[in-house]
C-alpha cells in the first residue's frame, strides 16, 4: 500500500482539483448525477411500475411511513457512505480520517497522501459495497417497498458521479501521483522529473 503522512523530498504539488471553487466543473458533475439518476429512474419504471396515487386513508398512512423511513434511510447512507470512505481511510493509511459537512457536502478526508490505487480503492468502496448490499436488499424487500430501497440505491450510484470522474482523471496522470484529499479539494503531487500529463 502506497501511502506518505509526510511529502517525500522528491515529489512537488502539479494541481489542485477544488469542487466549490471550480462552479462550473461543480454544475457539470451535479448535471451528470442528475442525468443518472433521471436514467435509473425511467429503466428501472419499464421493470417495476411504481404508483404513488393512495387509494384509502391506510394506503395514505402507509405512503407517509414509507416517505418518513425514506428521509431517515437517506441521511443514514449519507453516513454510512462517508463511514465507507473513512474505514478504508484507516485500513490504508493505519489513521482515521477526518469527517464533516461543508458547503453542502459531507466529507471524509485524510492528512495523508495515497498512490493512485489507494486513492481509487478510497473513492470507489462505497459505491461498490453499498451498491451490493442496496442491491440484494431490493430483492428481499416486498414489492410495495421496492421503490424506497431503490431511492437510496439511485442516491448511490447518482452521487458517486464525481468519484467516478475523479477515478477516470487519476488514471490519465503519471502513476507514481500522490493524492490528498481534504474533503473538498484534492491536491495532486508528482515526482519531480515526471510529466504532470493532462489537465483535469
Amino acid at each position: 500500500m502506497i501511502c506518505f503522512h509526510i511529502l517525500p523530498e522528491n515529489y512537488q504539488q502539479i494541481k489542485k482539483i477544488s469542487f466549490t471553487k471550480d462552479k462550473k466543473f461543480s454544475t457539470y458533475i451535479n448535471l451528470a448525477a442528475f442525468a443518472v439518476a433521471v436514467f435509473l429512474v425511467l429503466v428501472m419504471r419499464i421493470f417495476v411500475p411504481f404508483d404513488f396515487s393512495p387509494n384509502s386513508s391506510d394506503e395514505v398512512a402507509g405512503v407517509f411511513i414509507k416517505s418518513a423511513l425514506l428521509c431517515v434511510m437517506i441521511f443514514a447512507y449519507i453516513i454510512l457512505h462517508e463511514a465507507v470512505h473513512g474505514i478504508f481511510i484507516r485500513i490504508i493509511s493505519g489513521k482515521w480520517g477526518k469527517f464533516g459537512f461543508r458547503s453542502g457536502f459531507a466529507y471524509a478526508s485524510s492528512e495523508a497522501m495515497f498512490g493512485r490505487l489507494e486513492y481509487i480503492i478510497i473513492a470507489l468502496a462505497p459505491i461498490v459495497i453499498w451498491g451490493i448490499v442496496l442491491g440484494i436488499v431490493n430483492m428481499l424487500v416486498p414489492f410495495g417497498w421496492f421503490w424506497v430501497i431503490y431511492v437510496v440505491q439511485i442516491i448511490n450510484l447518482s452521487g458517486a458521479v464525481g468519484d467516478v470522474y475523479m477515478t477516470y482523471a487519476v488514471m490519465k496522470l503519471p502513476k507514481e501521483s500522490l493524492f490528498k484529499d481534504d474533503g473538498l479539494d484534492i491536491t495532486v503531487y508528482a515526482k519531480t522529473n515526471e510529466s504532470v500529463g493532462e489537465e483535469i
